[in-house]
């Protein structure tokens, strides 16, 4: 997916990326930051967990594939490393089987200062090709900045 086909942008106090137009996006704040979640309209959902405190990168990433090996028992999971918002990100592919399909997952979390973001993104791999596109697109467009998301607007 090329930057042209990312088209709709999404602008907060501490966050903004761009994302394609055809997807529908909500966000919800809590005690803990601020959750943005994006739907396709396939299969492909994204959300992006901003959390106005450090956490280890590690321990978000690990939490996230703890979840789904709950689960999903057989899943298969590749560490990565990787740099998003220029920042080292880490977390891992993930593929598992759901109502007989192959689906991909990809988790990344990484550290800001005080500030710390997980990304959760997953399609069926009838997807695949044009959900890790939109993942890459989403991903390399990403701006993180050092405010707290109080004061937030799109």
């Amino acid at each position: 997916m090329n930057q042209k086909n990312m088209s709709h942008a999404y602008h907060s106090a501490a966050i903004d990326f761009l994302y394609p137009e055809n997807w529908d996006l909500n966000e919800s704040r809590n005690r803990d930051g601020l959750t943005v979640s994006l739907q396709s309209p396939y299969s492909m959902f994204l959300f992006l967990n901003y959390y106005d405190r450090a956490v280890a990168p590690e321990v978000l990433a690990d939490e996230a594939l703890q979840t789904m090996a709950d689960e999903y028992p057989e899943l298969d999971a590749d560490p990565v490393a990787e740099t998003i918002a220029d920042q080292p990100a880490v977390g891992h592919d993930v593929s598992f089987f759901s109502l007989d399909l192959t689906n991909t997952c990809w988790i990344r979390a990484f550290s800001l200062g005080e500030q710390s973001v997980l990304i959760f993104a997953q399609t069926n791999d009838l997807d695949l090709e044009q959900g890790e596109q939109a993942f890459r697109g989403i991903c390399r467009s990403l701006k993180i900045s050092s405010q707290k998301p109080e004061a937030q607007a799109r």
